[in-house]
């Protein structure tokens, strides 16, 4: 039986700390030994100077733990396979534990919170709607409204709110990484249909920051513009379509086709543009919430903290109803 069979070897966050481990030691096994040497031969130098061409103890000693400490890692690699009680060509936690690994398991991690969400969406889909019949309220904060069915489409930005407000929400979330609005018409709007139900819905749209910068920023927010006004006359004439701001970019030095002055210009057109249409309406989740507000775990990231999502959730859940 094996020793460390209860340690789950596909849990990203454990290989990551392994791979970190191994790094540590890679750099500690090159670091340590070159300094050793180094004392070695000053000590060298030092003798030739006083004549004393004799190795000292110290020399030995100093020598002996270059070559210890350089040959660790390998004695660690021998434990480790000894102790997983596997022979030398089998995968181990340790051995597996490479930076391509971890984001392997990383994104697997994601993909399975995603099918999660998807297997919920669909098991949605088969509910009658009965509640609906009810007419009881549900509550928001200071609000309530007799709509019941609450679905936020977006990007990595709605992975990552829906990621914090799991399993204290029954709103849905249709999201695709890195995407804008050419998902939202190959895949996006057929997700959401699936959603809807024979009472309107409150369908919250948070896309844009992989649109929103650099060159053509007016001719990309027409295009949004153009789109959500022919879903509010066809597939989601009879919802409520909430435009969520697509929110700052915190800090300098990263996705530089992001920056917030192109991204206020882009809600600024998308909010004027979508003004005189009756079921469109906008959030300005990017004042109104509050610059200040949004904060991220990062020195720069347009991807916000687990705790600026879960108050975006509740600002717009509270002042983003019409």
């Amino acid at each position: 039986m094996q020793i460390l069979s209860i340690i789950n070897c596909n849990d990203y966050g454990l290989v990551e700390t392994i791979y970190i481990i191994k790094n540590v030691l890679t750099f500690l096994r090159i670091l340590i030994p070159v300094i050793l040497i180094i004392f070695c031969m000053i000590e060298v130098v030092k003798a030739v100077m006083n004549d004393k061409l004799k190795l000292t103890k110290s020399l030995g000693q100093k020598l002996m733990a270059a070559a210890v400490i350089f040959l660790l890692p390998s004695v660690i690699n021998v434990v480790m396979y000894i102790v997983e009680g596997v022979n030398l060509t089998s995968d181990t936690c340790w051995t597996n534990a490479t930076r391509e690994t971890v984001n392997e398991l990383k994104e697997q991690a994601r993909l399975e919170a995603l099918q999660e969400e998807q297997d919920r969406i669909q098991n949605t889909t088969d509910e009658n709607n009965s509640d609906y019949e009810s007419g009881k309220d549900v509550e928001y904060g200071n609000g309530s409204s007799k709509i019941k069915n609450y679905i936020f489409v977006g990007d990595s930005r709605t992975e990552g709110m829906y990621l914090t407000v799991r399993g204290n929400t029954d709103a849905h979330f249709v999201y695709k990484t890195g995407e804008g609005l050419n998902w939202l018409k190959s895949t996006g709007v057929s997700t959401v249909n699936n959603l809807l139900k024979s009472e309107p819905s409150y369908i919250f749209v948070n896309l844009g920051v992989n649109d929103a910068g650099g060159k053509g920023n007016e001719a990309q927010a027409q295009n949004y513009i153009n789109y959500y006004k022919q879903l509010a006359r066809s597939d989601w004439k009879n919802e409520k379509i909430v435009i969520v701001a697509v929110g700052p970019k915190i800090g300098s030095g990263c996705y530089e086709n992001a920056n917030n002055e192109s991204i206020q210009k882009f809600n600024e057109l998308v909010k004027d543009g979508i003004k005189n249409t009756s079921n469109l309406y906008f959030c300005d989740a990017y004042h109104g919430f509050g610059v200040k507000n949004y904060k991220t775990d990062a020195s720069c990231d347009v991807h916000y903290n687990s705790k600026t999502y879960q108050n975006l959730y509740d600002y717009i859940m509270e002042n983003c109803k019409f």
